[in-house]
């Protein structure tokens, strides 16, 4: 119980740290928001969006490295877990 709502104050401290860097105007890729995780934030960001888009861990991967872009009703959903905003998180390359 205790170990969950660490994880949970981390993910919520890296959300917040994302939001005080968009106001700063500092663009953040989701490969940037991705690693500005701390490592339990990052598998329970991962599994979020792998259990809400269904998609497996490699594609996943893909789209934090930007071999692959996401549809863009994952970007949505992405965007919306991340707490940012898809022209963001996923910038025209």
């Amino acid at each position: 119980m205790f170990t969950i709502v660490v994880l949970k104050m981390c993910f919520i401290f890296a959300i917040r740290n994302y939001k005080m860097q968009l106001k700063n105007n500092l663009k953040m890729k989701l490969n940037d928001f991705y690693n500005s995780l701390t490592e339990e934030a990052k598998t329970e960001f991962r599994n979020n969006v792998l259990k809400k888009t269904g998609r497996n861990i490699v594609t996943f991967y893909r789209w934090v490295n930007d071999t692959n872009r996401p549809s863009f009703n994952d970007q949505k959903l992405i965007a919306r877990l991340a707490n940012g905003k898809v022209k963001e998180l996923f910038p025209n390359k």
